[in-house]
């Protein structure tokens, strides 16, 4: 008997082992079309440049939120690109900053000012230090103070309100200069045993020596210029005569200058008429320098060659700061203004008187009064977002 197969029969058993098709499934493969579009790029997939022209106009109340997406949006806020962008769109403006410790140097007490008459001090809710810093002096970078004592430095970052540590001087300094020249800190004097001048680079937050001072100075003040120059002024030097009465050198009116970027010491000055320089401070080319006298105060503006200029005093009545009784903060305010705030060390209620100079009208007024509850304050300047009255 033949063995036939039969054609129905075998294409009835093949359909029988393949998948049962939906009814529509001829119908949904006529109808497919080109596959849809991706999603659109995300802000973070933009190149550098591009997110910081986006960055730049977002309103300054989301800019501190916006620090903490990511390690790059932190950067991209922090660089001076950044800085520069929302310079150039207005949305940056100098603003005074004092800062206070508590008497166990356990909290940071701070305010602001804009500088502008119909509005009062801002004050912040103090903030724990995370280590004692002892004596300080407070330089400016953009909008970070770093209050530098003896062993450390506290980071004090004025738009999220945020404190942290960096390492302090190779060696351990008081009383000493300090300034900001080309985005880094220089610090001299205030050392018995150096006369090293260092220099501090928020971005490795690390110290080096660059140079040797001149002199050794105890009590000096700090300032710089647009040139590049650091300036080291006034103070005394602790000599090693045997004499008591002969130990203590005035160097009172002098004034040594370091050009940052040519890595060499220029001629040392003196102040014309003499004095005790108790402030000083830079204003683009110029350096503005405050002097007590026995019985004046006088104020002096230099353009770091051979051109001074004596200009109208602060209003100050004749007998403060003459018998030591009273500090001074000379702080540059923008381009065009240079703010002296005066402090009575024996105060216990603390505040202060602040005198505001326009370097270009050649006029005093007088500036906001400190807060009171502020003691042992330092003034600096910092970039503060907003325009107008906005802080």
């Amino acid at each position: 008997m033949a063995v036939t197969c039969h054609s129905r029969s075998f294409t009835w058993l093949v359909k029988s082992c393949l998948p049962n098709p939906s009814p529509d499934h001829h119908h949904r493969h006529l109808r497919r079309g080109p596959p849809p579009p991706p999603p659109p790029p995300s802000l973070a997939t933009l190149p550098d440049d591009l997110l910081m022209e986006c960055l730049s106009r977002v309103p300054p109340s989301s800019l501190p939120s916006l620090s903490l997406v990511s390690r790059r949006f932190s950067l991209l806020l922090s660089s001076p690109s950044f800085l520069h962008l929302r310079r150039r769109l207005g949305h940056l403006r100098p603003s005074l900053h004092a800062l206070s410790l508590s008497a166990d140097l356990s909290l940071l007490s701070s305010a602001s000012h804009p500088i502008l008459p119909s509005l009062p001090w801002t004050l912040h809710p103090p903030i724990p230090l995370p280590d004692s810093v002892g004596p300080h002096r407070l330089v400016s970078l953009g909008h970070v103070i770093y209050a530098i004592g003896r062993s450390s430095t506290v980071r004090y970052d004025t738009w999220t309100r945020s404190t942290s540590i960096s390492p302090g001087p190779i060696h351990p300094r008081k009383r000493f200069a300090a300034a900001e020249v080309d985005g880094k800190i220089y610090i001299a004097g205030g050392s018995a045993r150096s006369s090293a001048v260092e220099e501090f680079d928020p971005e490795t937050d690390t110290w080096r020596a660059v140079s040797e001072c001149p002199r050794r100075r105890y009590g000096c003040v700090g300032a710089a210029s647009s040139g590049g120059v650091f300036y080291v002024i006034g103070g005394l030097k602790i000599g090693r005569s045997e004499d008591p009465s002969r130990r203590a050198h005035v160097y009172a009116s002098t004034i040594d200058a370091y050009d940052v970027r040519g890595r060499v010491w220029l001629r040392s000055r003196g102040v014309p008429g003499g004095g005790c320089v108790v402030g000083a401070c830079g204003v683009g080319s110029h350096v503005y320098i405050l002097c007590s006298h026995a019985v004046e105060m006088s104020f002096w503006r230099w353009d770091g060659g051979r051109a001074w200029e004596r200009l109208g005093g602060p209003p100050i009545a004749g007998q403060v700061g003459m018998d030591g009784s009273a500090r001074f903060a000379c702080v540059g305010f923008g381009d065009r203004t240079v703010v002296i705030v005066v402090v009575q060390a024996g105060s216990s209620r603390g505040g202060g008187v602040s005198l505001v100079y326009d370097c270009e009208g050649d006029e005093w007024a007088r500036g906001p009064d400190l807060p009171e509850v502020l003691g042992r304050v330092g003034c600096v300047c910092v970039e503060a977002w907003g325009t107008g009255g906005e802080l």
